[in-house]
Parts: C-alpha cells; sequence; structure tokens
C-alpha cells in the first residue's frame, strides 16, 4: 500500500456529504416497473423504454436482484437494482439525470434518463451487513458468525447470490475468523476494514491520474473554475476526491 493512503484515509473522512450525488441517482425497486413495451401508435403517447449502458451486452444468465445499498442501515435499509452477470460480476445500476427525451424507431419516451451499469465490489455490500451480525457493544467485540448467517436474510432473498460472488478469502480481508468442528465462523474487525478502505482509496487515486481530463471536467463542476492546461491535483485533492466516490458506499 501507498504512503498516500496511509497518511491521511481515516475512519472520519467517511462522514456524510451532502453535496454528493447530484448528477446521479441510484435506482429504486420501482425501476424495472417503468421497463413496459413502447406503445404502437408514433408520437401520440409517450413510450416506455429504458436506455442502458454497461460494457458487455447481457445475456440469458443475466440477472437483476434487489440489494440494500451499501450505506444505508440494517435497521431502515433503502433498497436498489443491481445486475449480476454471467461471468458473476456486481454491477450497480444508476440512473442518469437529463433533461432531454429518447427517439427510437418513430417512438418518444419523454423520460430522457440513461442507466448506467458499472463494476461495484460485492464486499462494499458486506460491511453493515457484517456490523450488524456481530453486535459489537462496549463490554463486547461481538459474536462470530456462520456463513450461512452472513448470506441468508428471510426479506431479502437475493442476499445468497452475494455468495457465489464473495470468495471466503474476500471475508477473510474483513473479518477474524476462527474454526469450530470444519466450519468457518467470522467477524467483522474495524482495524482490517479500515486497511480495505485505504486500499480503495489508493486505487481510486491511481486510477484519477490516470485521467487527467476527467479530473478537470470533475473541478469544472465548481462554478467560475476554468480549465488549464496545468490542471493537476495534487495527492491530498486526490484523496479527497476518492473519498468523496467511496464514502456513498459505506454506511
Amino acid at each position: 500500500m501507498s504512503t498516500r493512503s496511509r497518511r491521511n484515509s481515516t475512519a472520519d473522512d467517511f462522514e456524510d456529504d451532502d453535496d454528493a450525488g447530484d448528477d446521479i441517482e441510484d435506482v429504486d425497486d420501482s425501476f424495472l416497473n417503468d421497463m413496459t413495451s413502447p406503445t404502437k401508435t408514433p408520437f401520440k403517447k409517450p413510450a416506455k423504454f429504458s436506455f442502458f449502458v454497461m460494457k458487455d451486452l447481457p445475456n440469458e444468465k443475466t440477472q437483476f436482484i434487489t440489494l440494500p445499498q451499501p450505506a444505508s442501515s440494517a435497521k431502515n435499509p433503502k433498497n436498489a437494482k443491481y445486475i449480476v452477470t454471467h461471468d458473476k460480476r456486481l454491477l450497480e445500476i444508476q440512473k442518469g439525470k437529463g433533461q432531454f427525451s429518447w427517439f427510437m424507431n418513430n417512438k418518444v419516451s419523454e423520460d430522457g434518463s440513461i442507466f448506467l451499469a458499472t463494476p461495484l465490489d460485492p464486499l462494499f455490500h458486506m460491511i453493515e451487513r457484517l456490523d450488524h451480525l456481530r453486535a459489537k457493544h462496549a463490554a463486547s467485540d461481538g459474536k462470530f458468525v456462520t456463513a450461512d448467517q452472513i448470506y441468508t436474510e428471510p426479506s431479502l432473498p437475493s442476499y445468497t447470490v452475494l455468495q457465489k460472488l464473495i470468495q471466503e478469502s474476500d471475508l477473510q480481508m474483513l473479518c477474524d475468523t476462527k474454526e469450530i468442528s470444519g466450519e468457518t465462523f467470522y467477524r467483522l474487525n474495524d482495524d482490517k476494514l479500515l486497511e480495505w478502505l485505504k486500499r480503495k482509496v489508493d486505487s481510486v487515486c491511481e486510477y484519477l491520474e490516470t485521467m487527467p481530463d476527467a479530473i478537470g471536467l470533475i473541478r469544472a463542476q465548481v462554478v467560475g473554475y476554468k480549465i488549464t492546461e496545468e490542471d493537476k491535483l495534487n495527492d491530498d485533492q486526490l484523496i479527497h476526491l476518492a473519498i468523496g466516490f467511496l464514502k456513498e458506499y459505506v454506511p
């Protein structure tokens, strides 16, 4: 791990930010209800169709599932839709806002939104889940639980899908483990979680450094800011920007 994330990214950095997510929003359970067939009468009645941007075309093994948003509370979860691809990747679905309409095959959809499907590490969905299950309090570090307890949630059957996407070695990056009678038990470890988040910050920083144009566009969202040829973020600014992205997935 580089010294950048060790020096500046701490648990205190992952606090709520009211300005985050102004231009893009998570997709809730209702969005699939709007994906009905387009009308056969052009331009007389709004058509209902949705546009997705994703790297690979879906196939018969592609699944739409419902999961709590990673940053929502286990006591008051806010569900959203996700895609599981044929090669066992989890894609987050976000709805890009736009003041325009879509035209397709002589039909029009007044809702000009576009759905973006981008990869998301499923371990982000485990943070709140593991914290809730361990039931940590002042007198105890909490309890250990089995994999079946982690991935079984009667109110949300889609949780079982995550077990196919997360390896035992992945859970060990966040948890202490112990074996009893050949079965592995897990308990969230705060220090391991923080180290994992630091590595995520580092990865985002390294990615942003390879995208100077994107950085300029992000900074251009600031009123009055003008992009220059010397436009470059220093390490502290990169870390702040990376944390701004990641805190949307941390409870």
